[in-house]
């Protein structure tokens, strides 16, 4: 059982704050989650109104020239929300195990090192990496020069596909972790 908890510990996003009690870290990290969630929400709301005034041309909905400020602000709203979902379901995942005692879940746990590796592995989230940085280097440029980089409105299909993508990494990742700790309470919390 301490095995699987220091695996959790080591996670990086939970690395700075181990010290502090499990239940205080599980309720700053479901109010950050929620913080974050609705922010990022209205951030990509401002954002997809704006991709769909730039078809519609309508007066009282946000442009897309007008939106590179707001892409980096959702943007940023949006990763530390995926760090918050794992945190959050690492953390109330601990909350259930500590102070219980178990054994034969070695391959539970090295399942688990494996998904908490994949969810921090920069080469297998590469390609997100690479269309966030095409669209954070537009957005700076259509910011800086007000509005007038003429290339700007052809960044709606590299977001598009970010979104796509990142939602799907976010997702599986999610999944696979909730399997995983929802088969290792099953051995351990409940037989």
């Amino acid at each position: 059982m301490l095995e699987r908890i220091d695996i959790i510990n080591n996670f990086n996003p939970l690395k700075g704050d181990s010290d502090t009690d499990t239940f205080v870290r599980y309720r700053k990290s479901k109010w950050l989650l929620l913080v974050n969630g609705v922010l990022a929400g209205i951030c990509f709301l401002f954002v997809f109104f704006a991709i769909i005034n730039e078809y519609l041309g309508l007066e009282y909905l946000p442009k897309w020239s007008k939106s590179g400020t707001m892409f980096l602000v959702s943007f940023s709203f949006f990763i530390n929300l995926q760090s918050e979902i794992y945190k959050t379901l690492l953390l109330q995942h601990l909350i259930r195990i500590e102070n219980k005692n178990s054994s034969q879940i070695e391959e539970i746990n090295s399942k688990l090192e494996a998904i908490l590796r994949n969810i921090t592995n920069t080469k297998k989230g590469l390609p997100i990496i690479l269309l966030a940085i095409l669209l954070i280097i537009g957005s700076v440029i259509q910011m800086l020069s007000e509005g007038g980089f003429q290339y700007w409105n052809y960044f709606i299909l590299p977001l598009i596909v970010l979104l796509f993508l990142s939602f799907y990494r976010t997702f599986s990742n999610y999944k696979a972790l909730k399997e995983n700790i929802t088969t290792f309470e099953n051995q351990t919390l409940y037989t």
